[in-house]
């Protein structure tokens, strides 16, 4: 079978060599920490080899270049393609009667402080190494053109082209460092956003568009839409998370909202008529945490809030606080309940209204659309939340001793069957005491 490259570029095809500067030792440095994890050790080793040519500007064959590198030609020619997309080669194609020869411009690296304060690189470099280790980067650095219209066309691969992400990791902090002028930068010629589209949906909800579409904004948008493959859609709510209270785009938070925005959760349970499927469920023995979800499925926000407060009448202000919730974060009825019940066990049965939005909010961004899933989500960022509530109570005196209530259903099933004590834990009885009121004992 043919190989895919073959066809693209011959190993008798020349190549000549155009590049402006030589490399500093802060080049060396952004290339080797930075440029080499994302783009690997092989494209880190043909742009070099390719600086540091002896014939730079003589014609010399790919077959050379292979020798050097000793590497097949498929492998440099995707090794280049890395370069092109990151910014660190331009290749343009001129094409003769009996030969084709490639223009390799050579773009000097990023300082690391470019590097690190370019929102994509960044984000991409994060996904790449962890935080840990990009924490550890970021600490570490914190201390004459020529004729270009005989080159032929510009072939230079995209940025799109090459580079995905896998969103199993979460930044935890893109703060800024101070930067110089760009050199080279990722190539993102193909991504298509309807500027024009966001400008009316930005008019339409009364929001200053020239001031949020800023020349920034507008880079930063466009990087996070190539890094993540956004729709206009999801490019819309993004936008809407992040824009503040003095309608401003916080960009710290489009890059969080764009980032919960491709991290979906499992559906874990059938969209099917949710009370036919209990229904046919009645024969089988149901374990509490069953009961939990049907409950929390089919009773409103309003008779939950007065089952937890043993049957007195919920407040108007609750009720309409809890409705403007879930109207702007689009949440569903049991969805809302699971929030509920989460949040008054959290915060001493009150319910907080910046606690309530805040998690809320961020389940909006996690698409989250079930009871299961709410539930899950709730105990998978358990620690954060909590994080999130204390920020909050930081002059706020609490007793030692006093412990946090966990939801039943928060709990290892296993752990709680393996226990045989003779009273229950805490949290035991508050949902014993709930159930009980569920079910009208």
């Amino acid at each position: 079978m043919m190989h895919p490259i073959i066809g693209k570029i011959l190993p008798s095809d020349g190549y000549r060599i155009k590049r402006y500067n030589s490399l500093t030792e802060e080049h060396y440095q952004s290339l080797y920490q930075l440029y080499q994890p994302i783009i690997g050790v092989i494209a880190t080793a043909l742009y070099l080899t390719l600086h540091h040519s002896f014939k730079k500007n003589e014609k010399q064959t790919h077959h050379q270049l292979m020798q050097i590198l000793n590497q097949p030609l498929d492998v440099i020619y995707q090794a280049r393609e890395k370069c092109e997309a990151i910014g660190l080669i331009n290749t343009y194609q001129l094409d003769k009667e009996n030969y084709t020869v490639y223009h390799y411009e050579l773009n000097l690296p990023l300082s690391a402080r470019q590097f690190l304060n370019d929102d994509l690189l960044n984000q991409l470099l994060y996904h790449q190494i962890g935080g840990k280790k990009h924490q550890e980067l970021k600490s570490f650095f914190s201390s004459t053109a020529d004729d270009d219209s005989q080159l032929g066309t510009d072939v230079t691969t995209n940025f799109t082209d090459i580079f995905t992400i896998n969103s199993s990791f979460k930044p935890e902090s893109t703060q800024k460092i101070e930067v110089g002028n760009e050199q080279a930068v990722p190539r993102l010629k193909n991504v298509e956003i309807d500027w024009k589209w966001l400008q009316q949906m930005l008019e339409n909800r009364m929001l200053p568009a020239k001031k949020i579409l800023s020349n920034d904004n507008i880079q930063l948008i466009t990087q996070m839409t190539a890094l993540y493959q956004l729709t206009m859609t999801e490019l819309e709510k993004a936008l809407q998370w992040a824009i503040s209270s003095d309608h401003e785009l916080d960009r710290e938070e489009f890059k969080t909202a764009c980032l919960d925005l491709v991290e979906t959760l499992p559906e874990e349970m059938s969209t099917v008529n949710k009370r036919e499927r209990l229904k046919t469920n009645d024969k089988q023995p149901k374990k509490k945490k069953d009961l939990f979800i049907e409950r929390m499925e089919t009773i409103s926000p309003k008779e939950l809030l007065e089952d937890l407060s043993n049957g007195r009448q919920a407040s108007e202000t609750d009720l309409k606080m809890i409705a403007n919730i879930m109207d702007a974060q689009g949440l569903e009825p049991g969805v809302m309940n699971v929030l509920i019940h989460y949040v008054m066990l959290k915060t001493d049965m009150k319910l907080s209204k910046s606690y309530l939005e805040k998690i809320a909010s961020h389940w909006s961004r996690k698409n989250v659309k079930t009871v299961q899933q709410a539930m899950t989500l709730a105990k998978s960022e358990n620690n954060k939340y909590q994080q999130w509530d204390q920020k909050k109570k930081k002059n706020y005196y609490r007793p030692k001793n006093k412990q946090d209530i966990v939801p039943d259903w928060f709990k290892d099933e296993k752990k709680s069957q393996t226990k045989n004590t003779n009273q229950p834990a805490q949290s035991d009885k508050d949902i014993n005491e709930i159930l009980k009121a569920f079910k009208g004992e």
